[in-house]
């Protein structure tokens, strides 16, 4: 009984799409499916959301927390106009220097 709660749980569990937010100089890119989008890009940020299964409304940004908001920002909207109707955000904090 326990078990198929359990198998009915993970079946029912809704698709999420899990992307990454990177910075290099003044330019925010996503990852998408392994591959970089410019987020200025309009047409390879339309085809990168555009293989996306309908029926996957939520998402998951991961980033650094040093992130700068235009760059999640624009990444929120994006998913926001291709139907994404549940968006968070995960901050990952830089790894630690090691001691000299």
């Amino acid at each position: 009984m326990i078990a198929a709660a359990l198998l009915l749980a993970q079946v029912a569990a809704p698709a999420v799409l899990r992307v990454r937010v990177e910075v290099e100089g003044e330019r925010c890119s996503m990852i998408v499916a392994g591959k970089p989008v410019d987020l200025l890009d309009a047409v390879a940020l339309n085809d990168a959301l555009a293989g996306i299964d309908p029926k996957v409304t939520e998402a998951v940004i991961a980033g650094r927390a040093a992130t700068p908001y235009r760059c999640v920002g624009g990444i929120v909207y994006a998913l926001q106009m291709r139907g994404f109707t549940r968006v968070a955000y995960v901050g990952e904090e830089a790894s630690p220097r090691p001691a000299r």
